[in-house]
């Protein structure tokens, strides 16, 4: 993970994270999954991704 996804995967946490959930790294895995990103045309990585695999196809 590059420093930049850590500290954005940190927003989506509360303070007192020693303790977190799969289902709460789970749910920020998926909102920073589906975020648009400038670096990818304002595509999502997910929507990069399914690009990928049905060239792939």
């Amino acid at each position: 993970m590059q420093n930049k996804e850590k500290i954005t995967f940190k927003l989506f946490l509360p303070d007192n994270n020693d303790l977190i959930t799969e289902e709460e790294v789970l749910r920020v895995t998926n909102k920073l999954n589906n975020r648009p990103r400038k670096r990818f045309g304002f595509k999502s990585p997910n929507e990069i991704f399914e690009q990928k695999l049905k060239q792939c196809a």
